[in-house]
């Protein structure tokens, strides 16, 4: 797995696959005279489509051959990725300003729900002065996933926590939290897919979904027995009401081949069952988050306060 920020395209050619992301300041306007590409402004516009705000900002940029190179671009604002889109080209533009070669981008922007704008969505910026950055493609790993349960007959997450996970995630921001890995203590490293599994009640499902940011470690058993547990912090990007979850029957009928009904926390998913089970995820928080935002917690019980160090399995 590819972890390296490249600041050179020479410095990483040919160690992996890379993507380009440019850096944005907030929207201004331009002289449509001076500029190749008919544009009256630039910059990014929170209230324009991704792609407007791609139409607006694929050009004009001192790139040449080394873009031929990646298969994606982003465009940033704030140390946040905004839009994701496909590379299909390059085009030369006109540099009223000097005599080096200056083009635009050509690519089809990626729409919500899409694995690859997704996986995109969930790492930070690129960091530096440099508006032109080049970083880690995160299709260009081998990431395994697993399921991580939680059983409300057992413990219960505290009700203005979950509602602040599910507000911050809704706003696009992670929450870093966290999870009883039960047996498992090796397969687990840094950049590996987590989902979260309700468990132990009538409507049982997917709520949640994140990356883990650490290995395996062991801590004080949240059941507070005394006895030691496994755990790994998981970056949540993603957290919905878990009264609405993408039900285990759901998860059963379009992937068959998966195992939904864990007996322990920490069950891998299988390689071939993760793309698809990414795109399902997606079009499901898509249809329970809507236009207007997350779905309220109508029915999630009230937990036991805010001071809980440890998340439950």
């Amino acid at each position: 797995m590819c972890k390296t920020q490249w600041s050179s395209y020479e410095a990483r050619k040919g160690e992996c696959d890379v993507a380009i992301n440019i850096k944005l300041s907030k929207r201004r306007p331009v002289d449509r005279s001076a500029d190749s590409m008919n544009r009256t402004w630039v910059g990014w516009d929170e209230t324009a489509s991704d792609q407007v705000n791609w139409d607006h900002n694929r050009g004009i940029y001192a790139v040449g051959d080394r873009v031929d190179h990646e298969r994606y671009a982003t465009l940033s604002r704030n140390g946040k990725i905004r839009l994701v889109a496909r590379i299909t080209g390059r085009q030369e533009e006109s540099n009223l300003r000097g005599t080096s070669k200056k083009w635009s981008l050509q690519g089809e922007v990626l729409q919500p729900g899409d694995p690859v704008r997704e996986a995109f969505l969930r790492l930070p910026a690129p960091r530096g002065r440099n508006p032109i950055a080049y970083f880690d493609d995160p299709t260009d790993t081998h990431a395994d996933t697993f399921l991580l349960t939680n059983n409300p007959a057992r413990w219960e997450i505290d009700r203005d926590l979950l509602t602040d996970w599910i507000n911050e995630t809704n706003a696009g921001h992670t929450v870093e939290w966290n999870w009883s890995t039960g047996g498992t203590t090796r397969k687990i490293v840094p950049g590996d897919r987590a989902f979260l599994l309700r468990q132990g009640v009538p409507v049982r499902g997917i709520f949640a979904s994140g990356s883990f940011v650490s290995a395996v470690y062991q801590a004080e058993h949240w059941d507070g027995s005394g006895s030691i547990a496994n755990y790994a912090d998981v970056r949540w990007d993603t957290v919905i009401n878990p009264d609405q979850p993408l039900q285990v029957e759901t998860l059963h009928q379009h992937l068959p081949e998966g195992l939904w009904e864990p007996q322990a926390s920490g069950t891998q998913v299988k390689a071939t069952v993760v793309p698809a089970l990414e795109r399902l995820w997606s079009t499901h928080v898509a249809s329970v988050r809507g236009p207007t935002g997350p779905a309220p917690l109508s029915s999630v019980p009230s937990g036991r306060g805010k001071d809980v160090a440890l998340t439950r399995g």
